[in-house]
């Protein structure tokens, strides 16, 4: 029951991962390889840490969260007959992780383990139980872990964790005394995130650019129109052009406010972004020039106070 329910979820994990979007260093949906040494906690004091492998499959539907599943292979020695176990593990965790922004993340990690096992004694031959079966079978565990990722670029990152598992059987090692036995995993890994999303400003071309008009003398300033910053020549559509000003004043009227707060918007979904507010000092001189400069940095402040990083809006000059 539990590798079908397993088997569903990493197929919703890759469906979803198609449509997957970047998101900072790394991807809502990655894979990668693991390697490592696992280690038996049963009823033998004797045991030995044993090579392990496998692969890992991660979706991250927010920063903070990802549901991955991990499949290893293991074969764990135990005793002086050199009992071996070999599990194969399929696990299912939900990872929390602590520095969301960060090329260097640690997380936690709880969720559940559907494994294999099957154990030898030392000359290879399977260990039976008193009835004769053999020690074999499908079992589940609680998993819990901790690691950290850090990230090697923008779509490689290096894995590590510990996992410690409390599996609901009493023979791992052959024997059975009555108390369930446990195992543990330490693991490194190589996760590539795929790359399904809007390329970086510096893959693209130039930042986006929303150019200040410079101010225009009006013949008639009480009837004249409030002047503007509009936006460069851009083929996205995805802004209406206009940011409005009270005439001779670098006061944002109120139906500008709602075009900014969907560039906000925009910004927050796309966090690799930058705007570029150009200043087209060639043709607005004096006071004009310095009107100019006010609106655009009133224009940044109300970003700001958004809470759209400073670096992201860039003032310059033409």
């Amino acid at each position: 029951m539990w590798y079908k329910f397993t088997l569903v979820v990493l197929l919703l994990v890759v469906f979803a991962g198609q449509d997957a979007r970047a998101q900072g260093p790394g991807g809502k949906f990655g894979a990668g390889v693991l390697v490592g040494g696992s280690k038996l906690q049963g009823d033998i004091a004797n045991t030995s840490t044993a090579m392990t492998g496998g692969f890992m499959l991660k979706y991250s539907p927010f920063k903070i969260f990802a549901l991955s599943s991990a499949f290893t292979l293991a074969e764990m020695t135990s005793g002086l007959d050199a009992i071996k176990t070999r599990v194969l593990n399929s696990s299912l965790t939900g990872n929390f992780t602590l520095l969301p922004n960060n090329k260097f993340r640690p997380f936690i990690s709880i969720g559940v383990s559907r494994f294999h096992y099957s154990t030898t004694d030392g000359r290879g031959q399977p260990v039976l139980r008193a009835d004769g079966s053999r020690v074999a079978g499908w079992e589940t565990a609680l998993q819990v872990g901790i690691g950290v990722e850090l990230f090697t670029g923008r779509q490689w990152a290096i894995t590590t964790m510990g996992r410690y598992h409390a599996a609901q059987v009493d023979e791992l090692d052959g024997i059975n005394l009555g108390k369930n036995d446990r195992f543990m995993d330490g693991l490194i890994g190589l996760m590539h995130y795929f790359r399904t999303g809007r390329r970086l400003p510096s893959e693209q071309g130039p930042p986006r650019q929303w150019l200040p008009r410079p101010l225009a003398k009006p013949s008639n300033q009480s009837s004249s129109p409030s002047h503007e910053v509009s936006k460069a020549a851009n083929d996205s559509g995805r802004f209406a052009d206009g940011i409005y000003f009270a005439p001779n004043s670098a006061q944002l009227l109120d139906k500008s406010l709602a075009k900014l707060d969907t560039l906000f918007r925009y910004l927050t979904d796309n966090p690799d972004e930058v705007v570029e507010l150009r200043l087209r000092s060639s043709k607005a001189q004096g006071q004009h020039a310095k009107l100019v400069r006010l609106r655009a940095e009133a224009v940044k402040a109300y970003l700001v106070n958004l809470g759209i990083a400073p670096e992201r809006i860039v003032i310059s000059e033409e």
